[in-house]
Protein backbone atom coordinates (compact mmCIF):
# COMPACT_ATOMS: atom_id res chain seq x y z
CA UNK A 1 0.00 0.00 0.00
CA UNK A 2 1.43 3.35 -1.13
CA UNK A 3 5.18 4.05 -0.93
CA UNK A 4 7.78 4.31 1.80
CA UNK A 5 7.13 7.98 2.55
CA UNK A 6 3.40 7.47 3.04
CA UNK A 7 3.90 4.26 5.01
CA UNK A 8 6.36 6.09 7.28
CA UNK A 9 3.85 8.82 8.10
CA UNK A 10 0.51 7.06 7.75
CA UNK A 11 -1.15 4.09 9.42
CA UNK A 12 -3.67 1.37 8.65
CA UNK A 13 -6.14 3.15 10.92
CA UNK A 14 -5.69 6.39 8.98
CA UNK A 15 -6.21 4.53 5.71
CA UNK A 16 -9.49 3.07 6.99
CA UNK A 17 -10.63 6.44 8.33
CA UNK A 18 -10.02 8.04 4.92
CA UNK A 19 -12.37 5.45 3.51
CA UNK A 20 -14.83 6.03 6.36
CA UNK A 21 -14.89 9.83 6.07
CA UNK A 22 -15.14 10.02 2.26
CA UNK A 23 -18.46 8.46 1.30
CA UNK A 24 -19.85 10.93 -1.25
CA UNK A 25 -20.88 9.50 -4.65
CA UNK A 26 -18.30 11.71 -6.39
CA UNK A 27 -15.64 11.58 -3.65
CA UNK A 28 -14.91 8.21 -2.08
CA UNK A 29 -11.65 6.45 -1.30
CA UNK A 30 -11.09 2.92 -2.73
CA UNK A 31 -8.88 1.69 0.11
CA UNK A 32 -6.89 -1.44 -0.73
CA UNK A 33 -6.58 -2.22 2.99
CA UNK A 34 -10.35 -1.92 3.51
CA UNK A 35 -11.25 -4.31 0.69
CA UNK A 36 -8.76 -6.94 1.91
CA UNK A 37 -10.06 -6.66 5.49
CA UNK A 38 -13.62 -6.97 4.17
CA UNK A 39 -12.69 -10.10 2.22
CA UNK A 40 -10.99 -11.63 5.26
CA UNK A 41 -14.01 -10.78 7.45
CA UNK A 42 -11.84 -8.79 9.84
CA UNK A 43 -13.39 -6.95 12.77
CA UNK A 44 -12.42 -3.55 14.16
CA UNK A 45 -12.36 -2.65 17.86
CA UNK A 46 -13.53 0.92 18.50
CA UNK A 47 -13.19 2.79 21.79
CA UNK A 48 -16.04 5.12 22.74
CA UNK A 49 -14.17 7.84 24.65
CA UNK A 50 -17.03 9.22 26.83
CA UNK A 51 -18.10 5.78 28.12
CA UNK A 52 -14.69 4.09 28.00
CA UNK A 53 -16.24 0.98 26.43
CA UNK A 54 -14.77 -0.91 23.47
CA UNK A 55 -16.97 -2.55 20.84
CA UNK A 56 -16.04 -4.84 17.95
CA UNK A 57 -17.56 -4.10 14.53
CA UNK A 58 -17.61 -5.86 11.20
CA UNK A 59 -16.27 -3.84 8.27
CA UNK A 60 -19.76 -2.93 6.92
CA UNK A 61 -20.89 -1.88 10.42
CA UNK A 62 -17.73 0.18 10.89
CA UNK A 63 -18.37 2.18 7.72
CA UNK A 64 -21.91 2.94 8.93
CA UNK A 65 -20.71 3.96 12.40
CA UNK A 66 -20.66 7.57 13.62
CA UNK A 67 -17.02 7.96 14.70
CA UNK A 68 -17.53 11.14 16.73
CA UNK A 69 -15.57 10.81 20.01
CA UNK A 70 -14.40 7.33 19.03
CA UNK A 71 -10.94 5.89 18.40
CA UNK A 72 -9.80 2.82 16.46
CA UNK A 73 -8.05 0.45 18.86
CA UNK A 74 -7.26 -2.75 16.97
CA UNK A 75 -8.06 -4.91 13.96
CA UNK A 76 -8.67 -8.64 14.30
CA UNK A 77 -8.17 -10.92 11.30
CA UNK A 78 -9.66 -14.41 11.87
CA UNK A 79 -7.03 -17.12 11.82
CA UNK A 80 -7.70 -19.55 9.00
CA UNK A 81 -7.79 -23.19 10.15
CA UNK A 82 -9.71 -24.42 7.10
CA UNK A 83 -7.23 -25.95 4.66
CA UNK A 84 -9.87 -25.86 1.90
CA UNK A 85 -10.27 -22.07 2.08
CA UNK A 86 -9.09 -19.98 -0.88
CA UNK A 87 -8.59 -16.20 -0.78
CA UNK A 88 -7.55 -13.77 -3.50
CA UNK A 89 -7.54 -9.99 -3.86
CA UNK A 90 -7.34 -7.94 -7.07
CA UNK A 91 -6.66 -4.36 -8.08
CA UNK A 92 -6.48 -2.30 -11.26
CA UNK A 93 -5.02 1.21 -11.17
CA UNK A 94 -3.31 3.82 -13.30
CA UNK A 95 0.09 2.39 -12.32
CA UNK A 96 1.27 -0.79 -10.62
CA UNK A 97 2.31 1.10 -7.48
CA UNK A 98 1.69 4.51 -5.88
CA UNK A 99 -1.79 4.84 -7.39
CA UNK A 100 -5.33 4.50 -6.07
CA UNK A 101 -7.33 1.59 -7.43
CA UNK A 102 -10.04 2.16 -10.02
CA UNK A 103 -11.61 -1.08 -8.85
CA UNK A 104 -10.43 -3.62 -6.30
CA UNK A 105 -11.88 -6.88 -5.04
CA UNK A 106 -11.45 -9.59 -2.41
CA UNK A 107 -12.98 -13.06 -2.62
CA UNK A 108 -12.92 -16.04 -0.30
CA UNK A 109 -14.49 -19.50 -0.57
CA UNK A 110 -14.11 -22.93 0.99
CA UNK A 111 -14.28 -25.86 -1.44
CA UNK A 112 -14.92 -29.51 -0.60
CA UNK A 113 -12.09 -31.29 -2.48
CA UNK A 114 -14.16 -34.49 -2.87
CA UNK A 115 -17.14 -32.81 -4.56
CA UNK A 116 -15.70 -29.48 -5.81
CA UNK A 117 -18.67 -27.77 -4.13
CA UNK A 118 -18.51 -24.48 -2.24
CA UNK A 119 -19.15 -24.95 1.47
CA UNK A 120 -19.89 -22.42 4.18
CA UNK A 121 -20.58 -18.76 3.40
CA UNK A 122 -18.30 -17.31 0.72
CA UNK A 123 -17.23 -13.66 0.55
CA UNK A 124 -17.43 -11.65 -2.67
CA UNK A 125 -16.55 -7.97 -2.10
CA UNK A 126 -15.74 -5.05 -4.38
CA UNK A 127 -14.28 -1.58 -3.87
CA UNK A 128 -14.41 1.36 -6.26
CA UNK A 129 -18.03 0.56 -7.12
CA UNK A 130 -20.13 1.87 -4.22
CA UNK A 131 -18.89 4.50 -1.76
CA UNK A 132 -17.49 1.84 0.61
CA UNK A 133 -16.29 -1.75 0.06
CA UNK A 134 -19.42 -3.76 -0.61
CA UNK A 135 -20.18 -7.45 -0.19
CA UNK A 136 -22.53 -8.98 -2.75
CA UNK A 137 -24.77 -10.79 -0.25
CA UNK A 138 -27.26 -12.19 -2.78
CA UNK A 139 -24.47 -13.65 -4.92
CA UNK A 140 -22.74 -15.12 -1.86
CA UNK A 141 -25.93 -16.98 -0.92
CA UNK A 142 -26.34 -18.37 -4.44
CA UNK A 143 -22.76 -19.69 -4.43
CA UNK A 144 -23.34 -21.95 -1.40
CA UNK A 145 -23.45 -25.58 -2.52
CA UNK A 146 -22.51 -24.72 -6.11
CA UNK A 147 -19.96 -26.89 -7.91
CA UNK A 148 -17.06 -24.76 -9.09
CA UNK A 149 -17.01 -26.83 -12.30
CA UNK A 150 -20.60 -25.83 -13.19
CA UNK A 151 -19.90 -23.26 -15.91
CA UNK A 152 -23.56 -22.83 -16.88
CA UNK A 153 -24.52 -21.75 -13.37
CA UNK A 154 -21.46 -19.51 -13.18
CA UNK A 155 -22.39 -17.71 -16.40
CA UNK A 156 -25.83 -16.97 -14.96
CA UNK A 157 -24.33 -15.70 -11.72
CA UNK A 158 -21.91 -13.45 -13.61
CA UNK A 159 -24.85 -11.86 -15.42
CA UNK A 160 -26.68 -11.33 -12.13
CA UNK A 161 -23.53 -9.82 -10.63
CA UNK A 162 -23.24 -7.36 -13.52
CA UNK A 163 -26.85 -6.26 -12.99
CA UNK A 164 -26.32 -5.88 -9.24
CA UNK A 165 -23.14 -3.82 -9.68
CA UNK A 166 -24.75 -1.62 -12.31
CA UNK A 167 -27.51 -0.81 -9.81
CA UNK A 168 -25.11 0.41 -7.10
CA UNK A 169 -22.12 1.86 -9.00
CA UNK A 170 -21.29 5.48 -8.17
CA UNK A 171 -19.51 8.00 -10.44
CA UNK A 172 -16.51 8.58 -8.17
CA UNK A 173 -13.86 11.25 -8.90
CA UNK A 174 -13.67 12.46 -12.50
CA UNK A 175 -10.18 11.01 -12.95
CA UNK A 176 -11.48 7.47 -12.49
CA UNK A 177 -12.68 5.11 -15.18
CA UNK A 178 -16.26 5.35 -16.37
CA UNK A 179 -18.91 3.40 -14.50
CA UNK A 180 -19.51 0.69 -17.17
CA UNK A 181 -15.75 0.06 -17.30
CA UNK A 182 -15.52 -0.37 -13.52
CA UNK A 183 -18.55 -2.66 -13.44
CA UNK A 184 -17.15 -4.87 -16.21
CA UNK A 185 -13.75 -4.98 -14.49
CA UNK A 186 -15.39 -6.19 -11.28
CA UNK A 187 -17.23 -8.93 -13.20
CA UNK A 188 -13.92 -9.90 -14.82
CA UNK A 189 -12.39 -10.28 -11.35
CA UNK A 190 -15.20 -12.69 -10.47
CA UNK A 191 -14.45 -14.67 -13.63
CA UNK A 192 -10.72 -14.67 -12.86
CA UNK A 193 -11.38 -16.00 -9.36
CA UNK A 194 -13.75 -18.66 -10.72
CA UNK A 195 -11.02 -19.85 -13.11
CA UNK A 196 -8.45 -19.77 -10.30
CA UNK A 197 -10.44 -22.18 -8.08
CA UNK A 198 -11.00 -24.76 -10.83
CA UNK A 199 -9.61 -28.23 -9.98
CA UNK A 200 -7.21 -29.73 -12.50
CA UNK A 201 -6.88 -26.50 -14.41
CA UNK A 202 -4.80 -26.47 -17.58
CA UNK A 203 -1.36 -24.89 -16.83
CA UNK A 204 -1.90 -22.02 -19.30
CA UNK A 205 -5.22 -21.04 -17.68
CA UNK A 206 -3.78 -21.53 -14.21
CA UNK A 207 -0.97 -19.08 -14.97
CA UNK A 208 -3.38 -16.54 -16.48
CA UNK A 209 -5.74 -16.69 -13.51
CA UNK A 210 -3.08 -16.08 -10.87
CA UNK A 211 -1.30 -12.86 -10.03
CA UNK A 212 0.44 -11.55 -13.15
CA UNK A 213 2.61 -9.07 -11.30
CA UNK A 214 4.45 -8.76 -8.03
CA UNK A 215 4.48 -5.56 -6.02
CA UNK A 216 7.68 -5.48 -3.96
CA UNK A 217 8.27 -2.85 -1.31
CA UNK A 218 9.10 0.43 -3.05
CA UNK A 219 12.72 1.48 -2.61
CA UNK A 220 15.31 3.75 -4.21
CA UNK A 221 18.97 4.74 -3.90
CA UNK A 222 20.47 8.19 -4.40
CA UNK A 223 24.16 9.00 -4.75
CA UNK A 224 25.61 12.47 -4.11
CA UNK A 225 29.03 13.70 -5.16
CA UNK A 226 31.15 15.22 -2.45
CA UNK A 227 31.03 19.04 -2.69
CA UNK A 228 34.16 21.11 -3.12
CA UNK A 229 35.26 23.45 -0.35
CA UNK A 230 34.47 26.42 -2.56
CA UNK A 231 30.83 25.38 -2.81
CA UNK A 232 30.18 24.37 0.80
CA UNK A 233 27.64 24.43 2.33
CA UNK A 234 25.58 24.89 -0.85
CA UNK A 235 26.19 21.41 -2.29
CA UNK A 236 26.14 19.40 0.94
CA UNK A 237 23.56 16.57 0.68
CA UNK A 238 20.55 16.89 3.01
CA UNK A 239 18.96 13.42 3.39
CA UNK A 240 15.20 13.34 3.89
CA UNK A 241 14.39 11.23 6.92
CA UNK A 242 11.29 9.74 5.25
CA UNK A 243 12.96 9.11 1.88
Amino acid sequence: IAGFGIRSRGSIGGNLMLCHEHQAPDDFFPSDAAIVFTGLEATISVLDVPSGSTTSYSMPDFFALNMSQKVLVSIFIPYCTDQTEVFQSYKIALRQVMSHAYVNAAMKVSIDPSTSKITGKPVIAFGGIAVVPTRMAALESLLVGMSVTDQTTFSGLASKLQASLTAIVQPGPKVWGRMPYRVQTAVNYFYKFFVYIQPGLHPSLSKASQEWMTRPVTQATQTFEAPTQAEEPVSIAMPKYDA
